[in-house]
């Protein structure tokens, strides 16, 4: 399952609590992030503050939980043998005239 619209804070993934039910932040947009002295939590964009709450690590997809523990980097792929990358490289153009 995918959460959709969520804020990664501090190492956990929250989800912008909306009464109408529909996401009101865009996607990939900067937001303020608002701790309380109770510690409650609210972000706040284009003027307006929405309170945060916490998704469990045990809804998110296991694709998303595997990401997270490599840091966000996605998995390498190894390039078949006869790609191009393993071919050496060499310039088909002379360069003529260069002096060093």
């Amino acid at each position: 399952m995918n959460p959709g619209y969520t804020i990664q804070y501090q190492k956990q993934t929250y989800r912008v609590v909306n009464t109408k039910g529909v996401p009101v932040i865009p996607l990939r947009t900067v937001v303020e992030v608002h701790r309380l002295a109770d510690g409650s939590l609210f972000v706040g964009w284009n003027g307006h503050i929405y309170p945060l709450e916490p998704i469990p690590a045990s809804s998110l997809s296991p694709k998303n939980k595997e990401a997270g523990k490599k840091g966000g980097q996605s998995m390498g792929r190894k390039p078949a043998p006869d790609h191009p990358w393993r071919k050496p490289w060499k310039s088909s153009q002379i360069n003529h005239g260069v002096s060093f």
